[in-house]
């Protein structure tokens, strides 16, 4: 089973939000147009709660907060690691 990139999968499915039928975008993807139609169903049950947002445009501000998180994650454990060796440093 080949596992295909989120964006490639969210472009299929605006295709088809576009008017465009299974399998049309199945064959300038290629892919089966059951694949087409088992993203469609997917993206379907992740309906997004943002209006005006695309699937995509979601995919793509889920993946910068996910780098933000992890870079404050970062940040607060070299801050807690700073405030330990002070501490240790100002105590008798």
């Amino acid at each position: 089973m080949h596992r295909y990139p989120d964006e490639f999968r969210a472009r299929a499915v605006e295709m088809y939000s576009s008017g465009r039928s299974k399998e049309s975008i199945a064959k300038e993807l290629g892919v089966s147009a059951e694949t087409v139609k088992k993203w469609i169903r997917a993206a379907g049950s992740q309906a997004p709660a943002a209006e005006g947002l695309t699937y995509a445009e979601l995919l793509a501000a889920n993946r910068k907060l996910s780098q933000e998180l992890a870079k404050a994650k970062e940040v607060e454990e070299i801050l807690g690691k700073a405030a330990a060796f002070f501490a240790r440093k100002t105590l008798p």
